[in-house]
């Protein structure tokens, strides 16, 4: 199980594997990572889970904003 923490508000995220105990620092817009998949194959599951809880946050956020809009008729 991975554990996402937002480090700043530029993109940078802490990603925890819990049962490993490791974390690497991840960014995304650019994407980089310090783990090995992700220096030999250019991608790994510590970029693709932050992009999953962003898409999420945002997609969350879209809701939330449209909720507001509406109007209740008696």
């Amino acid at each position: 199980m991975l554990e996402i923490t937002t480090i700043d508000e530029n993109g940078v995220y802490a990603v925890k594997n819990c049962k490993k105990g490791t974390e690497y620092l991840v960014t995304i817009e650019p994407d980089t990572c310090p783990c090995i998949a992700y220096r030999y194959y250019g991608d790994c599951k510590h970029i693709q889970a932050v992009k999953d809880i962003v898409r999420e946050d945002k997609h969350m956020k879209i809701a939330i904003e449209r909720t507001e809009d509406l109007m209740v008729l008696d």
